[in-house]
């Protein structure tokens, strides 16, 4: 029975025969024909024991060979185990390193966002301060006005009052939404009983002024304070004004006169001509 010849894939057979120093390693060696080669004749016999020493020393050296390489596969073993375990401590440390930054990261967002929550209530604080002081302020000018007013009306400093209320009125205006509120419910009382005063007060000046023929810079004051108070104080004075100069007309024009009637319609152009001044009187004729 033949032995079976391994057969090896070309890869396998190129190593093969880079590593062979011999033709004895050589897989497809044909000994018979390679012993002939060695002793082609009887003669060449007495080479015998050179050649098979020159044989036991290649096989040492093969043996020794072989050591070497099973001794550098150990140690690429042990070599290639040290580096497996250096890659997975390797590994762990740079996981663990991941780790960390991905702590200081969320350290970081944790620290951004309580940064913007301290800005925006912040901000807030910030806004109701300024809110707070100006409306300090504007309560300071109110309490101020208001006082200044209590005085100068009853010193009838008319100058100071026309100057001084429409700033006074505006204030308060900005206080509408705080009127719950108690010390401003009792300032807004106290601004419109000042008001009321001044209005009867004005008024009966304004009347004195006029019959007396006054009509200086006092008189010219009183009216710019009654066009702030506008309202009722303005119209019952032009009413009272206007019956004052049509005192005399209805009487003399009255529905009982003779004069009353449209035949004396020349009689009554005549007394309004009398009423107008010169440069109005063109009007007339």
């Amino acid at each position: 029975m033949e032995e079976e010849v391994p057969i090896y894939s070309e890869k396998v057979t190129s190593a093969i025969d880079e590593m062979c120093i011999s033709e004895l390693c050589r897989p497809d060696l044909d000994l018979t024909a390679h012993i002939n080669k060695l002793f082609p004749t009887e003669q060449s016999l007495s080479q015998l024991d050179h050649v098979m020493q020159s044989i036991e020393q290649e096989i040492e050296d093969l043996d020794s060979e072989l050591a070497d390489l099973v001794e550098m596969h150990g140690q690429a073993g042990a070599e290639g185990e040290t580096a497996l375990l250096q890659a997975h401590a390797a590994m762990a440390e740079l996981e663990q390193r991941i780790r960390l930054i991905k702590g200081k990261t969320q350290s970081s967002e944790s620290n951004v966002h309580e940064m913007t929550k301290d800005i925006k209530q912040l901000d807030v604080a910030k806004r109701n301060l300024t809110a707070s002081i100006t409306t300090l302020h504007h309560l300071h000018l109110l309490l101020t006005g208001v006082n200044s007013l209590n005085s100068w009306i009853a010193a009838r400093r008319y100058s100071d009052i026309a100057s001084e209320l429409p700033a006074v009125l505006n204030v308060l205006q900005l206080f509408d939404s705080y009127i719950h509120v108690e010390p401003v419910k009792n300032l807004t009382d106290k601004v419109q009983k000042l008001k009321s005063e001044l209005s009867v007060q004005l008024a009966a000046d304004l009347k004195h002024a006029f019959q007396a023929g006054a009509l200086n810079q006092m008189a010219a004051d009183m009216c710019k304070v009654a066009a702030v108070l506008g309202g009722k104080v303005e119209d019952e004075f032009r009413k009272w004004y206007i019956d004052q100069q049509l005192a005399e007309y209805h009487v003399l024009y009255s529905e009982s006169e003779d004069v009353a009637w449209l035949d004396k319609i020349d009689q009554r152009q005549a007394y309004d001509l009398l009423l107008t001044r010169p440069d109005q009187r063109q009007i007339f004729v």
